[in-house]
């Protein structure tokens, strides 16, 4: 019994001691591997078909999307897997091991450049140590990372409630399509280590091929869509409110002297608004955005209403009702026969009666009346096609 105990020990230490690696193992492992190894060639063994590389684009964080400069900064890594038959080696000769981490100093690696960056031209992966991980068959993993800042033209035309589709391109230039062969890793980027962004929500992402010329371009597309709170709160409300409140000048007494500089106040504040809407947006913007130019119709409008403000205050202090357009008052005549049907009575050959009973008060109020509808009718079409524009489509 003790034989049997005694010979089951030294099997498990003997085990143990098979499946433990030293690092001299891997010292001698990794000598054997790049000794007379030569990195700048690239490792097809056989040179007359392309080297297979795998990828797949990792994104970390959505840094920002700036409309004005249109650009999006990603921080994000990228999966690249190959295989490199110069690093194969038994695994029993260095204590079964068959994985080790090591530095791409001293091994080919390929050199991809972000082609539509905006910021300092040089290959990912440059600025920092990524290590690769060796497997024994000789496939190589390496997953260099970095912030990607990339050219991204922005269409503004549904701001704030847009949406915008932005592409990173990779490429290895000065390697040409006969010398290797990209193939994604599934239709999707790894999203399981992303993360949300406050200002901006991922709908979609697809990475894949494009062919370009002489050389094979890595397309890593991103959709995002923004999320409108603040617009809303800061410049839609506020914008809607002073535009139903634009018409209610009309209500104020002429005497109060307020009306002109009720309406001017309420232009200037769409002035206001409009910089901040601007200033959101890139000076080159097209199409262009629909919030910007709902915002100078109702400018617009506004100045049409003080302009009418004008008039009413002008014809108020107007004595003689003779002096007033002939047409106008013809126009007034008619709609008093609505409203004041008591002074409209008799047949048309008692015109002149009828004219001679109109005052200037029933002049300017049928005048402020008329303003406010029109207005009120115009602001509200115009507030309602933009809203069943930017939701439906």
């Amino acid at each position: 019994m003790c034989c049997i105990f005694f010979y089951v020990v030294c099997l498990i230490v003997f085990s143990i001691a098979v499946e433990c690696q030293t690092v001299h193992d891997i010292a001698n492992l990794y000598n054997n591997l790049t000794d007379s190894y030569q990195k700048e060639v690239i490792p097809a063994w056989n040179q007359s078909l392309p080297l297979e590389i795998s990828f797949a684009v990792a994104p970390l964080v959505m840094n920002s999307f700036q409309e004005t400069e249109e650009t999006i900064s990603l921080t994000a890594a990228i999966n690249l897997v190959w295989n490199d038959r110069r690093l194969t080696w038994e695994p029993k000769i260095y204590g079964n091991k068959e994985h080790i981490t090591i530095t791409t100093n001293d091994i080919w690696v390929p050199y991809v450049y972000l082609e539509n960056g905006v910021d300092e031209l040089k290959p990912i992966g440059d600025d920092a140590p990524f290590y690769a991980i060796l497997a024994y068959n000789g496939n190589v993993s390496w997953t260099p990372g970095g912030i990607f800042k990339a050219k991204c033209p922005s269409n503004m035309l549904k701001f704030p409630f847009d949406s915008q589709t932005c592409e990173f391109v990779f490429a290895m230039w000065g390697v040409q399509v006969t010398d290797t062969m990209y193939v994604p890793m599934g239709d999707a980027g790894i999203m399981t280590y992303f993360t949300q962004n406050s200002n901006w929500d991922i709908t979609n992402n697809r990475q894949y091929i494009k062919y370009k010329d002489v050389i094979t371009e890595i397309i890593f597309e991103l959709s995002i869509k923004r999320q409108p709170v603040y617009y809303i709160v800061v410049i839609i409300v506020p914008t809607i409110l002073f535009a139903l409140m634009n018409p209610l000048v009309f209500l104020l007494p002429v005497d109060s002297g307020e009306r002109v500089s009720l309406g001017m106040t309420i232009l200037l504040s769409y002035a206001i608004f409009l910089t901040i809407v601007a200033s959101s947006l890139p000076a080159s913007s097209n199409p262009m955005c629909l919030l910007l130019f709902v915002m100078i119709l109702i400018m617009v409008l506004s100045g049409v209403i003080v302009i009418g403000v004008i008039m009413t205050v002008y014809y108020h202090h107007e004595d003689n009702i003779g002096s007033i357009n002939s047409y106008l008052v013809r126009f007034v005549s008619c709609c008093c026969c609505v409203s004041y049907s008591n002074e409209c009575e008799g047949s048309d050959e008692e015109y002149p009666e009828k004219k001679q009973k109109l005052t200037v008060k029933h002049i300017v109020k049928t005048l402020d009346i008329l303003f406010m509808i029109i207005s009120y009718i115009l602001l509200i079409a115009l507030l309602i096609a933009y809203l069943i524009y930017v939701i439906v489509k």
